[in-house]
């Protein structure tokens, strides 16, 4: 008989799985300039199934609701690529970067910047997104 205080393996938490902050976020680049096909795969690879985004537009929930905004993004801009606009900064499963999207003939149309929360199997569980329109 073990005593009260003796930990057993059913008493043990996994520990969070490890992440680097750079992969993450070029994951999420990787998952939203994705062809319209293979996106929802990327998405699911990257994003959790209780994924929580929103923005200025959007306040949705799960990796097919993501994906649906994206197909909208793409009919309002067809062929834009979003890219880095500046470092990456995170902390404590958070992290924190400035994206620049562009039309298909490069030129800027909105800026954002994200604060992404990782969970513990190392994707991206919530993603707040701030929008700043670019001036034509």
């Amino acid at each position: 008989m073990s005593s009260p205080s003796a930990a057993t393996d059913s008493d043990k938490t996994a520990e969070p799985v490890p992440f680097d902050p750079e992969t993450v976020v070029a994951e999420f680049y990787r998952a939203f300039n994705a062809p319209d096909e293979t996106r929802l795969a990327v998405i699911r690879e990257v994003f959790s199934e209780d994924l929580v985004f929103c923005d200025d537009l959007h306040n949705i929930v799960g990796p097919e609701a993501l994906n649906d905004m994206a197909i909208w993004i793409n009919s309002v801009y067809p062929n834009a690529i979003i890219e880095p606009a500046t470092s990456i900064q995170s902390h404590n499963r958070q992290i924190h970067f400035t994206w620049s999207m562009s039309d298909a003939d490069g030129v800027p149309v909105v800026t954002g910047h994200d604060l992404l929360l990782i969970g513990d199997d190392g994707k991206i569980t919530h993603d707040y997104s701030f929008l700043t329109p670019q001036s034509a």
